[in-house]
């Protein structure tokens, strides 16, 4: 039998199906395509010339109805090709359109769409513990946010938080009964303040004058400022320093000229422990 669509148009008797319409293909009478949503009948021999409604070429043949809220089309298949560029979907498109749009949208999503991996998320901030970091796109890990609180309760309990001690009296003291000598030691939270008065010392060189106590003395040493005056003669240092000492020991560095003279004045240094 000779191929149906090389007949004549005396030979034709019934529609040929051509598939759907393309712009290169050649149509002749009777032959019988798809365009968009409809179906038509080529009138004479064609090229290039895409199907309308009872235009010079085609004939309409049938056209699909609008689907209703009954419409069954759970076994329609579609045929179509990925859109080139995403774009919304429209009302009344048909099925092909939307199919190749939703298609688009769906190839250019990236992994993490499908993972919700953080980790796959590009352009994403870099989580960091570190409280020193200055890189831009930097962000403290949520565990920063509630260590920093409880930093912020122990400072603020600290700073109604005091403890006071007496110091003790160090190899300077004398044995002048008029006369006394005293000191205090005040700890908030990690701060110290020693203040000492003393009316009845003799000086030496680096000489003991108190003693902190433990709790309250420095890792290291630290000075602080005496002012005092001579009770015999009235010789007066305004200031000098002092030092105290990780054991505790506050010494002065203040040398006389003599070892038997009697001092009197006071003392102040602030240090963390």
């Amino acid at each position: 039998m000779s191929d149906i669509t090389a007949m004549g148009d005396a030979g034709k008797a019934m529609p040929v199906p051509r598939g759907r319409y393309s712009d290169t293909e050649t149509y002749d009478y009777l032959d019988f395509v798809y365009c968009g949503d409809a179906s038509y009948i080529a009138k004479k021999l064609t090229t290039g010339n895409p199907p309308a409604e009872d235009n010079e070429y085609w004939q309409l043949f049938a056209r699909g109805g609008t689907l209703t809220e009954n419409s069954d089309v759970s076994d329609t298949t579609v045929t179509f090709e990925m859109a080139e560029n995403r774009a919304n979907i429209f009302s009344k498109e048909s099925l092909r359109t939307i199919a190749g749009k939703i298609s688009k949208m769906y190839s250019d999503l990236k992994a993490v769409a499908f993972s919700g991996r953080y980790v796959e998320l590009e352009g994403r901030v870099t989580v960091t513990n570190n409280d020193l970091a200055t890189i831009p796109g930097t962000a403290w890990d949520a565990v920063r946010g509630a260590q920093i609180r409880k930093d912020l309760d122990k400072l603020y309990s600290d700073l109604y938080t005091f403890e006071s001690a007496n110091l003790l009296k160090g190899v300077c003291d004398t044995t002048n009964e008029s006369l006394t000598n005293f000191g205090k030691c005040y700890k908030c939270g990690n701060f110290v303040i020693v203040k000492a008065y003393f009316a009845s010392m003799y000086f030496t060189s680096n000489a003991t004058m108190f003693v902190v106590p433990e709790g309250f003395r420095p890792k290291t040493i630290v000075e602080g400022i005496i002012h005092c005056k001579r009770l015999t003669g009235g010789q007066e240092v305004n200031t000098n320093i002092c030092i105290v000492s990780a054991s505790g020991n506050i010494s002065q560095q203040f040398n006389n000229d003599g070892t038997s003279t009697i001092w009197h004045g006071d003392f102040f240094a602030l240090y963390k422990l």
